[in-house]
């Protein structure tokens, strides 16, 4: 009769009288454990989280070999982003009931919170054991073996999953986005048309399909899918996200078009978040406190510039708080972490994520990517700290209303810039960027030209930044340089129809396709060799290199650049005239050509150039860490003044 009527509170959704009933019972049996498991749920029902765990947590003590008591608490501990509580509790259901499919799933999401991909991927597969038929489990696989970076097996995945069931729009979705990855261009553009048909109001499917074409170099009908996606999904903070990153790639977008976007952006983030958290000035007296915000904590362009600043911050009488968007770590995650005073992962909530950052009061709350993926701007429209700034990942306005200060230096943001920005401007003394090279990097190799090969160019940036300019004047600089010969790498040249689209538009420009070397992407390792067989690098505008560079010089491989009037157009200058190489910042057209003319006929003076170059770059301001956390910490200082 008891469960009869448990039964018939739980189907009437009369979770209040469930409760009351479960209650009345323990009171008499105070041992019940059958009856805490259902109180918990039924707690959980009406939102009474503390009190469904304190009653989930007496289930499991009662009912220590009863696999759905472990599964329910588990799903509180996840609720409250508990992991490694969480997954020992669903490892012990496993355990005790090894057969049940769903056990095996939560165990592997859990795991993918906590960034353990390949006992991830092991739950997943025996989750396949049992339900082979089930699509959705090999779409959970690939997404996790594409976390883990290995793109081929996820592709492998998705196209079993389509394979049982070609409608799905979201493994069409995440096809394409592996197929991105390993630069099957075409291959990817086709997935996200299949994903586009299936699920044709996706603002997510839009963004990616946007961002495929951006990187592939197609900006306008880029341009156009991600303003889609802005439409589709007003609320999806990617899509307004990635629409302002890729006005950066447009060579004649205007700085007050694109700072009328960013406000626009920033209006709507305000929107959706609500009062201040944290407006009040630094009140309390001892070390500074000072959060950054980032999912690129890691292996990354953002995680290599960090290094320093993470090295070197702390002896300044500076604690930092580390606040990872993403929970994704790895080696390079670790060395972070020995800088850091506190390092949290949070909530995928922002109101949830910067109640956890105002608890922790820090002083300033530095932003480390803008409008690229896995930002936290969505925070701190909450305003969790009293000043908050941004630097590092990203190159132009954020336009959020929140955001205080954008740290630059004086080279990359001119006076007259300013009025380009919403963020009042904080100048570093000599550069915004600290570059810390890889540990493994191999030694540097002799020119080419200096042993009998064709002079060679070369680039390494992405194809989204090879717009009709760029190509333009790296066309004429082949032909005023006879016999010299083009390197391009980059991922998209895996697809043998972006390489004949590539040799077309040289061919156009009055340049022999056989003068062109296209290679597509390889291992971190085999990239830095493969500076060994390039003399120079020239540089794409307005969007030039930044890691690119730093690692170019590092081999030994200076950089042509040519500086504009954003912050991003003047990044490569800015390098260049920190490691002391002013001389390879070209005024305009003409004074490139002339100097990639001058270098090419002076192969000595490039030899011995390149023979001191990793030397001179040490010594320099780019790569003198303690200098620039000095630096740094004087200006966080001033920022708390200041306001």
């Amino acid at each position: 009769m008891l469960g009869e009527q448990l039964a018939r509170l739980y189907r009437d959704g009369d979770f209040t009288g469930l409760e009351h009933t479960c209650l009345r019972v323990l009171a008499r049996e105070p041992g019940r454990g059958d009856i805490f498991k259902i109180l918990g749920v039924a707690l959980a029902k009406q939102g009474k989280h503390p009190e469904a765990l304190a009653a989930k947590q007496h289930a499991c003590e009662l009912l220590p070999d009863d696999a759905e008591a472990h599964a329910n608490l588990a799903n509180t501990l996840v609720q409250a982003r508990r992991w490694h509580q969480a997954q020992r509790h669903l490892e012990t259901a496993t355990r005790l009931a090894p057969r049940q499919t769903g056990l095996w799933v939560s165990l592997a999401q859990c795991l993918r919170q906590l960034g353990c991909l390949t006992d991830a991927q092991a739950a997943l597969r025996q989750a396949l054991k049992l339900a082979p038929e089930r699509a959705d489990l090999h779409n959970d696989l690939g997404n996790t073996l594409r976390e883990a970076g290995q793109m081929e097996a996820s592709v492998a995945a998705f196209r079993a999953a389509l394979a049982l069931n070609p409608d799905m729009g979201e493994a069409w979705n995440n096809l394409g986005n592996s197929l991105t990855a390993l630069g099957q261009a075409n291959a990817a553009l086709a997935a996200f048309d299949r994903a586009t048909q299936h699920l044709p109001e996706s603002g997510a499917v839009r963004t990616n399909r946007g961002n495929l074409l951006k990187e592939w170099g197609r900006l306008k009908a880029a341009t156009a899918d991600l303003q889609r996606a802005v439409e589709l999904s007003p609320r999806f903070m990617g899509a307004h996200t990635n629409l302002l990153l890729a006005s950066n790639h447009l060579a004649h977008a205007s700085p007050a078009q694109s700072l009328a976007q960013a406000r626009e952006f920033g209006r709507w983030a305000m929107a959706q978040a609500g009062p201040p958290l944290r407006p009040g000035p630094r009140t309390s007296a001892g070390p500074l406190r000072v959060g950054l915000i980032s999912g690129d904590l890691r292996h990354h362009p953002v995680g290599f510039f960090a290094r320093s600043l993470f090295a070197h911050l702390p002896a300044q009488g500076i604690e930092l708080l580390a606040y990872a968007t993403v929970a994704r770590e790895d080696a390079l995650t670790q060395q972070l972490k020995q800088g850091a005073q506190r390092w949290r992962s949070l909530p995928p909530e922002p109101q949830a994520a910067a109640r956890l950052i105002a608890a922790d009061e820090p002083d300033i709350l530095i932003d480390l990517a803008g409008h690229t993926a896995h930002n936290g701007l969505d925070v701190m429209a909450w305003r969790p700290a009293p000043v908050q700034a941004t630097w590092l990942g990203y190159f132009a306005t954020t336009g959020l209303p929140t955001m205080d200060w954008l740290i630059a230096d004086d080279w990359s943001v001119r006076p007259e810039d300013e009025a380009c920005f919403s963020e009042r401007i904080a100048r570093l003394p000599d550069t915004r960027l600290c570059y810390a090279p890889p540990d493994d990097a191999p030694v540097v190799a002799p020119s080419p030209s200096s042993e009998g090969r064709p002079f060679c160019f070369g680039s390494f940036q992405p194809l989204g930044k090879y717009n009709a300019p760029v190509l333009d004047l790296w066309a004429k600089t082949l032909l005023a340089v006879p016999g010299s010969v083009l390197r391009l790498q980059q991922a998209f040249f895996a697809d043998p129809k972006v390489c004949a689209d590539m040799c077309s538009a040289f061919a156009t420009r009055g340049v022999n396709p056989e003068r062109l070397q296209l290679h597509a992407k390889t291992s971190m390792r085999d990239y830095l060799k493969a500076y060994g067989l390039v003399d120079v690098v020239l540089d794409t505008f307005p969007f030039p290199g930044g890691t690119t560079t730093c690692e170019a010089l590092w081999m030994g491989v200076p950089t042509l650049t040519l500086p504009g009037h954003s912050l991003i157009s003047r990044q490569g200058s800015g390098l260049m005239r920190a490691a002391g190489l002013g001389g390879w910042v070209a005024e305009d057209e003409a004074d490139w050509l002339r100097k990639a003319i001058h270098w090419s006929q002076s192969m000595e003076d490039l030899g011995q150039l390149r023979a001191g170059l990793r030397e001179q770059l040490a010594a320099s301001a780019l790569m003198d860490g303690p200098r620039f956390a000095k630096a740094f910490a004087r200006l966080l200082r001033g920022l708390i003044s200041a306001d």
